[in-house]
């Protein structure tokens, strides 16, 4: 990290040796053996929320990714339930428009949902 080798570790262990003398060196020592650990700690710390903020971040785009899926299928499905209510809702309005029976308004919505052209052969073999 700082690119120290141990030949300039002992020299700074001998400078500290002869500037602080043998009772206050190792007090010195423990002093700065603690500093580095609570360094080491508050760097670990924030390192830990960092990982934590960009899972959370990935999480979030994922669970936006996952919502808008959702959303687009849930219109594709609407869409296809608009479709498939619209004869029936065809019949049931032309039913109580002539006010026919249940079983005549049945007949109704099975000609909507058939083909125009079976429709007229099918008018064709009522009128002959």
């Amino acid at each position: 990290m700082f690119d120290i080798g141990f030949t300039e570790l002992i020299l700074v262990a001998v400078i500290g040796l002869l500037i602080l003398g043998p009772e206050r060196m190792p007090i010195a020592v423990r002093t700065v053996g603690m500093w580095v650990g609570k360094i080491k700690r508050t760097l670990g710390g924030v390192q830990k929320e960092i990982q934590d903020e960009l899972r959370i971040d990935d999480i979030r785009k994922k669970a936006d990714a996952n919502r808008k899926a959702i959303e687009g299928r849930m219109q594709e499905l609407q869409e296809e339930t608009e479709l498939m209510e619209a004869p029936v809702v065809a019949a049931g309005s032309a039913a109580e428009a002539t006010n026919d029976t249940p079983e005549n308004a049945q007949a109704s919505a099975v000609e909507v949902q058939q083909p125009e052209a079976e429709i007229a052969a099918e008018e064709k073999e009522r009128a002959s």
